[in-house]
């Protein structure tokens, strides 16, 4: 598998806590962004993890975890990116066990564990897709909006 999507046990239990409480999550990230430039601090971050997966993280464990998180410059975590990356692994991943689930069996099973596939597996992975484009489509209206303040401001320091 892809570099970004091999992960412990542990970062897969934080992405399925985090991705299965998706809105709740985005929205105490969102209420903790003070500046409201999309960051919070790490110790925000940790706080939220732990509530969700109900369990205390060591410091080596959360240190390994903060690598491969997204940070600005100044050690903020960028938890719009973060929280893309969660969803994208965990829909990455629940597409990967069914694959695998479908081909470990012969032919004739394989059809009929297409037709059993539930409904839930299904609806998990379309509501994730479309988390997923719902963020791109706020990311993509942020930045076209940034550049019409941007513009907007050009044009006043001109005139």
């Amino acid at each position: 598998p892809p570099e970004e999507t091999r992960q412990t046990s542990l970062e897969r239990q934080i992405d399925n806590a985090l991705s299965m409480n998706y809105e709740q999550v985005r929205d105490l990230f969102y209420r903790l962004d003070n500046l409201h430039n999309g960051t919070i601090n790490s110790n925000e971050l940790r706080s939220i993890i732990e509530d969700f997966i109900e369990y205390t993280l060591k410091p080596d464990e959360y240190y390994q975890l903060l690598k491969k998180i997204p940070t600005d410059d100044n050690g903020k975590i960028k938890y719009k990116e973060y929280l893309k990356q969660v969803l994208d692994r965990t829909l990455y991943l629940q597409e990967q066990e069914q694959q695998e689930q479908q081909q470990k069996l012969p032919k004739k099973s394989q059809s009929e564990l297409l037709k059993r596939t539930t409904n839930q597996q299904k609806q998990n992975i379309e509501e994730l897709k479309q988390k997923r484009e719902e963020r791109q489509y706020q990311l993509n209206e942020n930045f076209n909006s940034n550049i019409n303040n941007d513009d907007q401001l050009r044009t006043r320091s001109i005139d």
